[in-house]
C-alpha cells in the first residue's frame, strides 16, 4: 500500500476510473477491486491532487465504500472527490455501502466533492465524518466546503443521507472551520 498510503504524492492518493466498466472498491486488502467494496484504514495526506478521487465515464458503473481513512494537507485537491459523467456511483444502497467515519482535514475546495453530470446516477449516505480546516482553492465551483454536492444537466441524485458528521468541529469540540460552507447542495 505504499503508494496509496500517499504521503507527497504530486497527484491522487488513490484514483479510480471506471470506464465502460463495473468497479467495486477495496483498497483494505491492498487492492483497488475485490469483495469487501471498501477503500478504509489509508492515510493518504501531503498531496497534490485528492486524498481519493473517484470517477466514471462511459456509462461505468463505482459501487462501494470509503471508511476510516485519514485524508489531509491536499494542496490542490479535495479529502474526497466524485466526479461521475455518465454511469452510477453507488455509496448508498447496500449495507456497508456509504462514506463513513474519514478525519478529512486541511483539504482544498472541498472536504468531500461529488459532481454528477450528463446522464450520472447517484446515491450516497454519508455519516460520521469529520471535516475541517478545508481553504478556497483555484475551482470555480468549490468555495472551501464541508461538503459540497452538484448535479448538471439531466444527472440523478437518487440518495442523499449526511448524518451525524462533524463540520468545521473537531472530536474535542473545538473550532477548526472550514472556508466556505459547512454543506452546500446545488442542483
Amino acid at each position: 500500500n505504499g503508494a496509496a498510503n500517499g504521503t507527497a504524492n504530486l497527484a491522487n492518493g488513490v484514483r479510480l476510473l471506471a470506464d465502460g466498466i463495473t468497479a467495486s472498491i477495496d483498497a483494505e486488502i491492498g487492492s483497488v477491486f475485490g469483495d469487501f467494496n471498501t477503500i478504509s484504514n489509508n492515510g493518504l495526506g501531503t498531496g497534490g491532487g485528492h486524498g481519493i478521487r473517484i470517477e466514471t465515464e462511459n456509462d461505468g458503473t463505482v459501487v462501494g465504500a470509503i471508511t476510516r481513512n485519514i485524508l489531509t494537507d491536499h494542496d490542490f485537491g479535495q479529502g474526497i472527490s466524485v466526479v461521475a459523467d455518465s454511469g452510477t456511483v453507488d455509496f448508498g444502497t447496500l449495507p456497508g455501502r456509504r462514506i463513513f467515519n474519514n478525519l478529512i482535514d486541511d483539504n482544498t475546495d472541498a472536504g468531500i466533492s461529488i459532481l454528477l453530470q450528463g446522464d450520472a446516477l447517484g446515491r450516497f449516505i454519508i455519516a460520521s465524518n469529520q471535516i475541517t480546516s478545508t481553504g478556497d482553492g483555484a475551482n470555480p465551483n468549490l468555495d472551501g466546503d464541508g461538503i459540497h454536492v452538484r448535479t448538471e444537466s439531466v444527472a440523478e441524485l437518487a440518495l442523499l443521507t449526511i448524518d451525524g458528521n462533524l463540520i468545521g468541529v473537531d472530536i474535542d469540540g473545538n473550532n477548526a472551520g472550514n472556508i466556505g460552507d459547512g454543506i452546500e447542495i446545488e442542483m
